[in-house]
């Protein structure tokens, strides 16, 4: 969807209309598109917390575009609370994997249960291998689903610094000594990281025992739950490696 100037969605009975970006939060990998066409029936929502290990599940999506509409796959659910990092190149967290065969033409579609109820967003496969599949777990998009719905946006505590993800790129553009990392820029005076004693240039490497790639391991280490409120960051400043104590943020 990214980089898109005109959607259009293809509806089961055959029908093309036009769709609308409501919002997408690139950390998730996950968009809400809104139709103006009444008579749609939602789907039921189903709870990914309640699914097992050998449970089956059925992919459901348009592979390949292939004329005839929508198809199904069955499988089953090999693995939970997957993490996975995709050619985004921000890590997706809390995925459900599974079997059930998943072609370009299913990321999207829904994963459900026997009963038909949603439990999971197709997402990704692994490129190398036979049958791994990847779903984002219903549990985990419902609420960011939500927030886009209600902002247009993913709701996340301020933090008071610009985060990027770093790559090769901007390892060239900035000079930079850590390879990997989360790169802090315009840190705003009297923000929790200002009064931690970050500083713009620094690259944050791991949060507590956590390594750090990019920005969604940042959030997903600082906002992790049952975890003590004062983080532990590993930073590079310079060549030099700093360990600096960092209020973790409220999830709102």
């Amino acid at each position: 969807m990214a980089g898109a100037t005109r959607l259009v969605i293809g509806l089961y009975d055959g029908r093309l209309v036009p769709g609308r970006v409501v919002g997408r939060d690139f950390l998730t990998d996950l968009a809400i598109i809104k139709v103006e066409i009444e008579g749609l029936v939602p789907a039921r929502l189903g709870s990914s917390s309640r699914l097992r290990i050998g449970e089956t599940v059925v992919a459901i999506g348009n592979p390949l575009c292939i004329k005839g509409g929508a198809t199904v796959s069955v499988g089953v659910v090999s693995a939970l609370d997957r993490a996975i990092v995709p050619p985004t190149g921000e890590t997706l967290y809390s995925l459900i994997q599974s079997d059930a065969a998943i072609n370009p033409g299913n990321s999207g579609g829904p994963l459900v249960d026997l009963s038909g109820r949603v439990v999971g967003i197709n997402t990704a496969v692994a490129p190398a291998a036979q049958n791994i599949g990847y779903a984002i777990a219903v549990d985990e998009a419902v609420p960011v689903a939500q927030s886009l719905i209600v902002r247009g946006g993913m709701l996340r505590p301020l933090l008071g610094f610009v985060p990027v993800t770093v790559t090769s790129s901007i390892v060239a553009s900035f000079g930079l000594d850590a390879e990997r990392g989360v790169l802090v820029l315009w840190v705003e005076s009297g923000g929790l990281v200002s009064e931690a004693g970050l500083r713009d240039g620094d690259v944050i490497t791991a949060v507590d025992v956590t390594q750090v790639y990019n920005m969604s391991d940042l959030w997903h280490a600082l906002l992790k739950d049952g975890a003590e409120p004062v983080a532990r960051l590993s930073v590079v400043r310079k060549a030099t490696q700093e360990k600096i104590l960092l209020r973790r943020p409220v999830a709102k």
